[in-house]
């Protein structure tokens, strides 16, 4: 097979291909981390080896699509980061996963990566677009400490917890 200079340069040039396989089980996205190694330490030139590899990926995936269950027929995408609301909700996720883990057993939790969390069945996470907070609501927040959108009903999380609310509240307001 012959390979262009871009595909022999991007060879040379690729560090590390991260593909866990725990990565294509329904509760996790399907994805792949790249890390490149840089030749020089430029700013600039760092961002040109970005795009060129970005656009390389994006030509070479254009006729493909997912296999993810729930995901068939979704063309792939690549893109060098995520969005703050995308970060924000991928926290909201796996925080309150997370928090859920230290009280139940991983086939007690499911989540769909495009906003929703479910405990024992029941729905436990929202977002403020979807539905309105509610009283009792305990609003999460970013990293700088303000809040996302994302919220979860303290009672109800408590209940299929089975914890009292008020250590529930405490626990994810600290």
């Amino acid at each position: 097979m012959k390979m262009s200079v871009l595909e022999v340069m991007l060879s040379v040039m690729l560090q590390e291909l991260l593909l866990p396989l725990a990565r294509y089980r329904r509760v996790t996205p399907g994805g792949v981390r790249i890390e490149l190694h840089y030749t020089s330490q430029s700013l600039a030139e760092k961002r040109k080896v970005q795009t060129l590899t970005l656009e390389a990926l994006k030509k070479a995936l254009v006729n493909y699509t997912s296999t993810i269950q729930g995901q068939q027929g979704k063309r792939l995408w690549v893109t060098r980061n995520r969005s703050k609301e995308d970060r924000e909700k991928i926290r909201a996720l796996v925080s309150m996963k997370d928090y859920a883990k230290r009280y139940l057993d991983d086939n007690q939790i499911d989540l769909d990566w495009r906003g929703r969390l479910w405990l024992k069945g029941q729905q436990v996470l929202f977002w403020h677009v979807w539905k309105r907070p509610e009283e009792g609501a305990v609003m999460l927040t970013n990293a700088s400490g303000d809040e996302t959108g994302w919220w979860i009903d303290s009672v109800q999380f408590a209940r299929v917890l089975g914890l009292p609310e008020e250590r529930v509240r405490q626990e994810l307001t600290d």
